[in-house]
């Protein structure tokens, strides 16, 4: 099991990401379709803080908000091609006592994704009306489940090639 630790605050430098849209005819044309569970992934990164927290572990990324909350990104990306494992995490939050909750929100093959929708109806080259529809709701993000934080920790259950954000406010 994958241990992290979130440290105190302190400023560190500022990475912003920002997509930019155009609304062309070309463009307006692709909103028919369904997202890729990329832009359900780049929707929980835009969510992440302004202040960097530092954080022991490469594949978590911590923040606060200007709003105070403390949101956390934690991923696990397989081994170029392999197929990955599932992995255990459990974050120790120093700076939070007793019992508190979190909002997590998950991007993987079962949330957020139509992958497995798409392999399932056979990857149609052309879907159908019906087939796109299905797709759409397979890629919308889910509402975010709550979890307890029990003594400032927080265990995480990370498929393969999965994001997992967390907010505590």
């Amino acid at each position: 099991m994958a241990a992290a630790t979130v440290a105190g605050t302190h400023l560190s430098p500022r990475w912003t990401l920002r997509i930019v849209s155009s609304r062309s005819a070309r463009d307006a044309s692709l909103s028919r379709y369904p997202a890729a569970p990329a832009f359900n992934a780049f929707k929980l990164l835009h969510r992440l803080g302004e202040t960097r927290i530092p954080a022991n572990a490469d594949d978590i990324i911590a923040t606060r908000r200007a709003d105070g909350a403390i949101v956390i990104a934690v991923w696990n990306t397989p081994v170029v091609g392999g197929g990955g494992e599932s992995k255990e995490v459990v974050l120790q939050l120093n700076s939070l006592k007793g019992r508190q909750k979190a909002s997590v929100y998950r991007v993987d093959a079962d949330h957020g994704s139509l992958l497995k929708a798409y392999a399932s109806m056979g990857s149609p080259v052309y879907p159908t009306s019906a087939q796109i529809q299905t797709l759409r709701q397979a890629a919308q993000l889910p509402k975010p489940e709550t979890m307890p934080i029990r003594n400032g920790q927080i265990a995480l259950h990370l498929a393969p090639d999965a994001l997992v954000l967390l907010e505590v406010r």
